[in-house]
């Protein structure tokens, strides 16, 4: 039986508009709208799938030695292995929801250009559905595909662990069904929102998922090895850990890779029923309010209420920047920066990898014993240093991402110097992120040491704070938010070893240099003297290598593209 023309036309609309909101998907993920995103996107899912891959093949090492252990020695390493793979799979699987939230339902935009052919706003929504799922599934299998065919192999070599076949399928199945039920949920909380409350509330929601699961999958992923002994020991005692989502899906590994006869096969079950229904209601959620979503977005009206970080940009604009060009890219630059959602959320990336340096900081002293406030200590001094350090590149990768390429044209008509443009960088940075933490920092020590040295590591941190900026803007050559964004693979091959170095030598040796120049008036001088030359030179010798260099500015593409969404081409 032939389905009904409306049908065929749906699904090939469909099939167009699901390519496409993959790309978006990938676009909205990276921050870049001007670049094919998918050689990115290869070496991204690579570094995601590095930490599992390691992990397992460390196990090469660990199974044959426990051919003579007992079989509870032997389960209970194996259930700890899983229970890795699995919670690893879901924090993912988290942050890659939220670096993608943005892009998951139809938004104002697509309702104003698609909203207005003859597509129904189901195919639309299922468009945008299908192609979110496509990329999950796609994550899900990356990142546990090569992670199996290790461990598998390398637990075959116990009899107790099970069939190689049989374990490769249940470490497939498992992994991939935890991340899709935490995609799915996250989905579901999204939409919920974004019907319930409206746009403006799922956006906040984003920024707040994206910190959170930042902070989560670093913490977790270090601490893991060492909370998974004392998990699994509760779950052979019959513990309350059984209600915890991974338990469910580590029960499902096992049920398919050991059979019936495993200890935990009545906890599979809810893994199942977890996935599907949160699939079921994503479906829900995305195509029954499909057609009135389009309709409030049309409805509603853009904000246009001033916010107040541009606000306060403006009263700071007039007192402290003189030259109008300055001022022009002062301006221009908070307001892209308060009204943005896409750099709200590489923020929130940034902030949430501080957040997490610091905790691992101040918890691995307290594991060791030497956790105190009664004085200061470099692991207390160095909490602001690594903050100023994520806050000041997470403000430089964010001006690198500019807002819309068509915002850059009055740039282009009275081109700024490069000089102009890296004064309001640096003025902006300064002002919205070292600052605010010298401050944080100078109301925390005057809550816990005397106000001499309260003043002095405030002093410190902004002196530090300076030096850095100086460094991170040496090669700046853009306007902020004004310029094309292509992701850098070698950021991702060769350079992040360098950042690590970077952070490690500013927060944490720069730390031990404060707690030594805190013991004296002479020492706190040098400090202070060393930093004001240190950015005196490289202001210098930026001047001198680029003294009126020209930002360069990338044309709008003005171009009519058919997307064949009307039947009468058919």
């Amino acid at each position: 039986m032939k389905p009904p023309a409306s049908f065929d036309r749906d699904w090939r609309q469909f099939q167009l508009l699901s390519r496409d909101s993959v790309r978006r998907l990938l676009d909205t993920a990276l921050a870049s709208r001007d670049a094919d995103p998918m050689q990115y996107a290869l070496w991204g899912l690579a570094l995601a799938m590095t930490p599992p891959v390691l992990f397992a093949v460390r196990k090469i090492l660990d199974y044959p030695f426990l051919l003579r252990a007992p079989v509870v020695v032997v389960q209970r390493v194996a259930l700890a292995d899983r229970l890795f793979f699995i919670t690893y799979g879901m924090l993912a699987t988290a942050l890659l929801a939220a670096l993608t939230w943005e892009a998951l339902f139809p938004d104002r935009t697509d309702q104003e250009i698609v909203g207005v052919l003859p597509v129904r706003p189901r195919t639309l929504a299922a468009a945008r559905l299908g192609a979110a799922t496509t990329v999950a599934v796609t994550f899900a299998v990356a990142i546990s595909l090569p992670s199996g065919l290790i461990y598998s192999a390398a637990s075959a070599v116990h009899p107790l662990i099970g069939w190689f076949p049989r374990v490769l399928l249940g470490h497939l199945v498992a992994t991939t069904c935890a991340c899709l039920f935490v995609f799915f949920t996250l989905m579901s909380v999204r939409g919920l929102v974004a019907v319930c409350a409206g746009e403006r509330a799922a956006q906040r929601l984003a920024v707040l998922l994206q910190l959170v699961t930042v902070v989560l999958l670093i913490e977790v992923f270090l601490f893991l090895p060492s909370v998974l002994p004392a998990l699994v020991d509760e779950l052979q005692q019959g513990g309350p850990s059984y209600a915890l989502p991974p338990v469910w899906f580590g029960a499902l590994y096992a049920s398919i890779a050991e059979g019936d006869h495993v200890a935990l096969i009545g906890h599979a079950r809810p893994a199942v029923l977890a996935t599907v229904a949160s699939a079921v209601i994503i479906v829900g959620i995305a195509l029954v309010p499909a057609a009135w979503m389009g309709r409030r977005l049309l409805e509603t009206r853009g904000a246009d209420r001033v916010h107040r970080l541009t606000a306060v940009a403006g009263v700071l604009a007039t007192t402290f920047i003189r030259r109008p060009v300055e001022r022009a890219i002062f301006l221009f630059a908070a307001a892209s920066l308060a009204r943005s959602r896409r750099h709200k959320l590489i923020l929130s990336t940034y902030l949430g990898l501080a957040i997490a340096t610091a905790v691992l900081g101040l918890i691995s002293a307290t594991l060791r014993g030497s956790f105190s406030v009664i004085e200061p200590a470099p692991y207390l001094l160095a909490v602001p240093l690594v903050f100023t350090f994520f806050v000041v590149f997470g403000l430089r990768a964010s001006f690198a991402v500019p807002t819309e390429i068509d915002a850059n044209w009055s740039f282009r008509l009275s081109q700024p110097t490069v000089r102009q443009s890296v004064a309001a960088s640096r003025l902006l940075i300064l002002l919205f992120g070292v600052m605010p933490i010298a401050a944080a920092s100078l109301v925390t020590a005057l809550t816990l040491w005397p106000a001499s040295i309260a003043i002095r590591l405030a002093l410190f941190d902004l002196v530090s704070g300076a030096m850095l900026l100086e460094a991170a803007l040496f090669r700046w050559t853009k306007v902020p938010f004004a310029s094309s964004h292509t992701p850098a693979t070698d950021t991702l091959k060769s350079q992040w070893p360098w950042y690590l170095l970077l952070l490690h030598l500013y927060a944490f040796q720069l730390a031990r240099l404060q707690h030594v120049a805190l013991r004296s008036m002479t020492g706190a001088a040098l400090y202070v003297l060393s930093g004001a030359v240190v950015i005196a030179a490289l202001r210098l010798w930026r001047a001198w290598r680029r003294p009126q260099q020209m930002p360069t500015f990338e044309e709008p593409e003005h171009r009519i593209e058919g997307l064949n969404l009307s039947e009468a081409l058919y």
